[in-house]
């Protein structure tokens, strides 16, 4: 490594930010505040995983208890590496005919999609559901942004008026 110049340093942390999210996360992790990490639940929450979300419409929670992040079937959808790559190779591929981006940006925004999938099913153009606080911070934490930043859920009516 002592021998790489910056550029090329660069480029092999980016392809391991694509390839191997979660071990990248767990290194990020030592360095930031995890998303969500030590802030009680909000006062909308019920489950006890929310958090004040940057936007008020994204302070919504899933309502159950134990919290629906806690189950075994969000973490086979949502959170799997291999599912969401795959969904998303598939996705990209269906609707581009181009190769797939891997970024940890576009595996969250396929596991909201799956996510929204499963508990609503399809909703068709325009019709969109935001995600639970709690769902996006479990979604966050695997799938982190390298700088920490992130965009939040924008509606359809949101972006048309």
């Amino acid at each position: 490594m002592d021998d790489l110049d910056a550029e090329s340093a660069k480029a092999i942390l980016s392809l391991m930010c694509r390839r191997f999210p979660s071990e990248v996360k767990s290194i990020i992790d030592q360095r930031q505040p995890d998303p969500g990490a030590d802030q009680p639940a909000a006062g909308f929450c019920i489950c006890g995983k929310c958090a004040t979300m940057d936007r008020a419409t994204m302070n919504v929670c899933c309502g159950q208890r134990p919290c629906i992040t806690e189950g075994q079937t969000f973490s086979d959808l949502c959170l799997k590496h291999s599912v969401v790559e795959v969904a998303g190779i598939l996705n990209y591929a269906d609707h581009f005919f181009d190769t797939a981006d891997l970024s940890s940006s576009k595996f969250r925004n396929q596991s909201y999609r799956f996510f929204i999938l499963w508990q609503h099913g399809k909703l068709g153009q325009h019709n969109r559901k935001c995600p639970p606080s709690c769902v996006v911070l479990a979604i966050r934490r695997q799938f982190p942004s390298v700088d920490g930043n992130y965009t939040g859920y924008e509606s359809f009516n949101e972006d048309n008026e």
